[in-house]
């Protein structure tokens, strides 16, 4: 037998508001960015084997997706190539989940509809993350900026934008762990259950005035909101002096507002800018930081909250 490929890509993606709360049954939004992964899948014949992948977390998503489609590992070979940043938080993980059930339902002729995807996505991530609330996935595969929730169960809705904006996202030298930095605030809010869930739930209520800043077009108060989050993620212990510095940094260019995006104890920082990208990328870079620039189109969005399985 002929082996068999399949191809997918992917996009990275930034959490505009939410992080960290989202775990606590809080809003978040979310959307994808203009850095891609590829993954090509090869499906040997019965007397050949694949060749394992160097990353254990990424064997065991491997083998986690294939058991998914009742195919064995060892007959499954992945190659990926990404301009994702890794480590950073910008859901280079959940690219490569996504981009990969794509390629094993091509593979084994599998319809595999959105609400499937993303339950999918949620049990393979759990390799690199430990337990997903789904929003990185949900924000890589469905193609628009999403507000996201799981409170009884994930639900996921693409978000009207009344305007387009730029985001000048910066990436910090400092890589971090998901799962390390939600470990820690857990441990953190275990010990102090009051004051964190004050924290969580005034970041759902800037998710909820974000989500009406885009479908009003006020960036300005979009630019302020993310502000406010950022003060209450430093609150919760999960920035870091060099994400604060690349955050100042963008403020003084110019930029409407800034956070840090991700789980934070590093990783990369997210400015909102009108008309302005160019000044906010060059003194970022002129600062040492990795730095691309995402345009947000105009939207409509959906009508209703979709849950996934």
């Amino acid at each position: 037998m002929t082996p068999k490929t399949s191809t997918h890509t992917a996009p990275g993606k930034v959490i505009l508001l939410g992080e960290h709360a989202v775990g606590h049954g809080q809003p978040a939004i979310a959307l994808p960015v203009d850095r891609r992964l590829t993954l090509t899948t090869t499906l040997s014949d019965g007397n050949a084997a694949g060749t394992p992948h160097d990353d254990p977390a990424v064997r065991t998503a491997l083998a986690t997706a294939a058991a998914l489609y009742s195919l064995p590992p060892d007959r499954l070979t992945i190659r990926v190539t990404s301009d994702i940043p890794a480590g950073r938080g910008l859901g280079s993980s959940a690219a490569l989940t996504v981009a990969l059930l794509r390629t094993l339902a091509d593979l084994t002729g599998r319809p595999l509809d959105r609400e499937e995807l993303l339950s999918q996505a949620r049990t393979v991530e759990a390799a690199f993350h430990g337990t997903s609330s789904g929003l990185d996935a949900a924000a890589v595969g469905l193609g628009g900026a999403i507000w996201f929730r799981n409170d009884l169960r994930p639900r996921a809705l693409l978000l009207p934008v009344k305007d387009a904006f730029d985001l000048v996202v910066a990436v910090t030298p400092e890589r971090r762990s998901t799962a390390r930095e939600v470990t820690r605030l857990h441990q953190r809010s275990h010990a102090q259950p009051a004051l964190y869930h004050q924290y969580f739930s005034q970041t759902g209520s800037l998710s909820a005035a974000a989500r009406d800043a885009l479908r009003t077009g006020d960036l300005p108060a979009l630019g302020h909101l993310m502000d406010q989050a950022q003060n209450l993620l430093a609150r919760m212990g999960v920035s870091t002096p060099g994400l604060e510095h690349a955050i100042t940094t963008a403020r003084t260019a110019g930029a409407l507002g800034a956070k840090l995006t991700g789980a934070g104890g590093g990783g990369a920082i997210v400015a909102l800018a009108s008309g302005n990208a160019a000044d906010v990328t060059e003194t970022l870079q002129a600062e040492g930081y990795e730095t691309f620039t995402n345009r947000v189109g105009a939207a409509n969005g959906a009508d209703a909250l979709s849950p996934l399985k």
